[in-house]
């Protein structure tokens, strides 16, 4: 994992990390990694099987820079699909032998990070692939209490806050909250 920290590091250092988007991504991979290992800890998850959730909650985002750089926003359904991009660049760029010399968990890794965005994951994943992409919806989601606690609103939601004040929920997002169910992103008509 030592050497996959190391990797990571030289990779968002290519990125300017003042901007508070990028900012923000750099802590929530390594607070991603946090609550891995407490899950794991908690679930009596050791040696390499907890090692290969670590390096999937460090690789899960890592198409979010690049995201940022070229559209400048985080909203996949407005521009590109992070995960598949991060996978790209992983798998079809070759960067994942930057941050783990063995190939044998390639597959389960490249699933993890392509599924962690998913509105829904198919069920067609073996019981082993789909622990680790359950882990990082779980701790991707779990982080993302602690961003919306901590981050300023204009950052998270890449606006103004005069313009975030002055709109309102959509009819179709608030019925789905008061209902229960996910949120599916493209029924945004706001930024709120």
């Amino acid at each position: 994992m030592q050497k996959a920290r190391v990797a990571f590091k030289d990779y968002v250092g290519h990125y300017d990390v003042h901007v508070d988007e990028i900012r923000l991504k750099i802590v929530h991979t390594y607070e991603v990694i946090k609550l891995t290992d407490y899950i794991c800890d908690k679930r009596h998850i050791k040696g390499d099987d907890k090692a290969l959730g670590e390096l999937i909650a460090l690789l899960h985002d890592i198409g979010r820079f690049e995201q940022f750089v070229r559209y400048g926003s985080y909203i996949d359904y407005q521009t590109i699909d992070h995960a598949q991009l991060g996978s790209d660049i992983l798998f079809k760029d070759g960067l994942i032998r930057s941050f783990v010399e063995d190939d044998q968990y390639d597959d389960i890794i490249r699933h993890a990070i392509e599924q962690h965005n998913k509105f829904q994951v198919s069920s067609s994943y073996d019981d082993h692939t789909m622990f680790y992409i359950r882990l990082i919806r779980d701790t991707d989601k779990l982080d993302n209490f602690r961003v919306k606690e901590t981050e300023k609103v204009e950052t998270l939601l890449h606006a103004p806050l005069d313009t975030i004040l002055q709109e309102d929920i959509t009819d179709k997002v608030y019925d789905d909250f008061m209902h229960h169910h996910l949120i599916y992103g493209p029924d945004r008509q706001s930024h709120i």
